[in-house]
């Protein structure tokens, strides 16, 4: 899939005004790289204010920005899995897509090949669109 995000060369800086912010169990995170990342999503646990996101933002253009994030699955038959999120502005509105998955080697990828900003692994995403105020009339 090739959210608004993604660049042809992911190795090269980016040449627009773009950042990224990480926020890990509520607190912003300050001078981050991949590492940082990986530890925070490896330190996820059942707990509500245990989450990882990662927000991409182009203050130049808000249709370019977007986030992805993690937490446990608190309830349910799924309890212990980790549920990943990822939003963006569409052209019909409000992107939210949703996958759930029973083991953090299957979150890294995704996370990665947002951050490095190369085609996402979103294959097996639920679209929850209607969640973010799109519904039937604007799709």
């Amino acid at each position: 899939m090739r959210l608004p995000w993604r660049r042809e060369n992911s190795e090269k800086a980016p040449d627009i005004p773009w950042f990224w912010t990480l926020t890990i169990d509520g607190r912003p995170a300050a001078n981050f790289d991949w590492p940082d990342i990986l530890q925070g999503l490896e330190g996820l646990r059942a707990d509500p204010d245990s989450f990882l996101a990662l927000e991409r933002q182009n203050p130049a253009c808000i249709q370019e920005s977007g986030f992805l994030q993690c937490a446990v699955v608190l309830t349910g038959e799924r309890a212990g899995w980790y549920a990943v999120e990822c939003g963006y502005p569409g052209p019909e509105g409000p992107v939210l897509l949703e996958r759930q998955v029973p083991s953090i080697q299957e979150v890294v990828p995704v996370f990665e090949s947002v951050y490095r900003q190369r085609d996402a692994v979103l294959s097996g995403f639920a679209d929850l669109s209607d969640a973010m105020g799109r519904n039937e009339s604007t799709r």
